[in-house]
Order: C-alpha cells, then sequence, then structure tokens
C-alpha cells in the first residue's frame, strides 16, 4: 500500500505501518468534518458563500452603466456618486421627451431652411434684384443687404436672449422671420452663381451635414470643451475675411477662407449636435424648456448649415 502520509514510516513492519496510516486517515477525516458542520451552523448559507468569494465573483460580472448615460458625465461634472435604483416608467418618459425635443429641433431647422430657399427663389424669379442692380448705381441692393444684416442680428439676440421666457410659438415665428430675412440677403447668390452650381452644392452640403451629425452621435470623442477654441477661430476668420478683401483679394485667398470656414463649422455642427444632446438629457422630461431650448438649438444648427452651404458654395460653386 502506497502511503500518501508525510509522517515517517514507523518501526514495527508493514502491518503496523499500514494499521498506523488509517487511523491517521479516519482522525484528518473526523477532524475536517467537525469544523466543516461548525462553521455551517455558526453562519447563514449566504454568508459562508460571501467569504468563499462568490460575492466579489457576482459584483465582478455585474454590467456598469456607461459614462455617456450620465448627464453630468456628458456635461463635464464627473463620474455620478452612486447607481441609484431606476424606474422604467421615469426613464421611459424622459427618453421619449429627448427624442421628441430633437424631432422638434431638426424640424423647426428644415422649415426655416426652406423659408429661406423659397424666399430667396421669388426674389431672383421677381425681378427685384435685377431693377435694383441696373437703377441708383447698386444702391437698393447695397441698402438692402446692410438693413437684412442688422435686422438678422437683432433676431439672434432675441432668440438666444427671450426664447427661454417667450411661448413656443412666439420663439418659432421669430426663428421663421430671420429665416425669410435671410433669404432675402441670399437672393444675391443667384446673380453671383448658376441655379445648377447652387443646387449641387446644396445637395452636397445636405449629405455633408448629415455625415457630421451621424458621427457626432457615434463618436467617442468628447467634443463639449471645443467651444472657446471654435469661436476663437470664428473671430479670426471674420477678421481673415476683412484683410483679405481689402488687402489681399484674390482667387487663391478666397479658397484658403472658404476652406477653413469649411473645418471650422464642420467642427461647430458636430459640437453643436453633442451639445444638444448633453443638454436635452440634464434637462430631463420638462417640456417648457425643452421647447424654448428646442428654437435656440434649431437656430444654431440652421447658422451651422448655412455657413457650410456658403463656404462650400465658394469653393465648388461655379460663378456666372
Amino acid at each position: 500500500m502506497t502511503n500518501y502520509t508525510n509522517e515517517p514510516q514507523p518501526y514495527g513492519g508493514q502491518d503496523q505501518a499500514n494499521a498506523y496510516q488509517q487511523q491517521y486517515q479516519q482522525q484528518y477525516q473526523q477532524q475536517y468534518q467537525q469544523q466543516y458542520q461548525g462553521q455551517m451552523s455558526q453562519q447563514p448559507a449566504g454568508d459562508y458563500y460571501q467569504q468563499q468569494g462568490y460575492a466579489q465573483q457576482q459584483a465582478y460580472y455585474q454590467p456598469q452603466q456607461p459614462a455617456y448615460a450620465h448627464p453630468q458625465v456628458a456635461m463635464g461634472g464627473g463620474a455620478p456618486a452612486s447607481a441609484a435604483p431606476i424606474d422604467p416608467f421615469a426613464a421611459a418618459q424622459v427618453y421619449q421627451a429627448q427624442n421628441r425635443a430633437v424631432m422638434m429641433t431638426y424640424l423647426q431647422m428644415g422649415i426655416a431652411l426652406l423659408v429661406t430657399a423659397f424666399t430667396a427663389m421669388a426674389m431672383n424669379m421677381s425681378g427685384v434684384l435685377d431693377s435694383m442692380l441696373t437703377t441708383s448705381n447698386g444702391s437698393g441692393l447695397l441698402l438692402l443687404t446692410v438693413v437684412s444684416c442688422i435686422v438678422e442680428v437683432i433676431l439672434v439676440i432675441a432668440i438666444q436672449k427671450r426664447a427661454m421666457s417667450l411661448k413656443k410659438s412666439a420663439a418659432a415665428t421669430l426663428l421663421y422671420l430671420f429665416a425669410f430675412v435671410n433669404g432675402l440677403s441670399f437672393s444675391l447668390l443667384f446673380e453671383c452663381f448658376s441655379i445648377t452650381s447652387i443646387g449641387i452644392v446644396f445637395a452636397i452640403c445636405s449629405l455633408y451635414y448629415f455625415a457630421l451629425s451621424m458621427l457626432a452621435v457615434t463618436t467617442h470623442k468628447n467634443l463639449l470643451g471645443l467651444g472657446s477654441i471654435l469661436f476663437t477661430g470664428l473671430i479670426m476668420l471674420l477678421l481673415a475675411e476683412v484683410v483679405v478683401f481689402f488687402v489681399f483679394p484674390g482667387n487663391t485667398a478666397n479658397m484658403i477662407i472658404a476652406a477653413v470656414g469649411v473645418a471650422i463649422f464642420s467642427f461647430y455642427t458636430a459640437y453643436d449636435t453633442q451639445m444638444m444632446r448633453a443638454t436635452f438629457e440634464k434637462i430631463g422630461p420638462n417640456p417648457q424648456v425643452l421647447d424654448a431650448l428646442s428654437v435656440s438649438f434649431a437656430l444654431d444648427f440652421y447658422l451651422d448649415f448655412i455657413n457650410l452651404f456658403i463656404y462650400l458654395l465658394r469653393l465648388f460653386g461655379s460663378r456666372n
């Protein structure tokens, strides 16, 4: 018989060694059973298994909520303090309210773009621009451009500052009025570019804008920290426009400015998309606040699209 113990073989022959080994195994089994029964009688089964490490394994495989699902993380407020129980009905209400606000934002933006497009086409087909160009040495056209710019600035400030205090219909009316006034000045594009070129660039801009929006939603990069950088780049772009217009007029300089403008407003489109999502998640199911913010974000998206369209048209448009 093979000896499985670490004890030395006693003297006295093989039979005495076998007897000693059997006695040692019986004592070891009795001691193990007494110790095991004592542990099970002193504590519940759950505590015993927890000491054996099963609780740690269950916690390790517990699914964790991703960081982007927390509004305070998306807005730069740090990680959530604790994982509170989630009410499925309340979560569904929040989800529906946010989706409705996103849809309303893009719907109002689309309506504003249609208002601008139809206004510009109506001005071009009516012949008013041609008469302004041929009479008074173009002073009427210059006056229209200056007045339109002033009114647009006033409307933008009114929408951004008063959107939270105005009713949804009043704020939306200001947005569509801004789109109408912008369409008056946009009618000048038909005098500078061919209709076919405008249509092609508009289609390209629409697809490009859609791709940027999808990229902003699906990417893991947080672009919310680029606000000040983009604003600084926009100011520099405007100053460069003035310098090029008065100091370095030429096709090459205009192309460079247009390319930089496309880059800046591409980032602005992605930035505004992520900002809208993060803001709506932070607000929660508050219909009045969401409606007001949807108008404000619709204006931001409208301006992003319009500026992208202008710079793309300067890059690829066929001039008259």
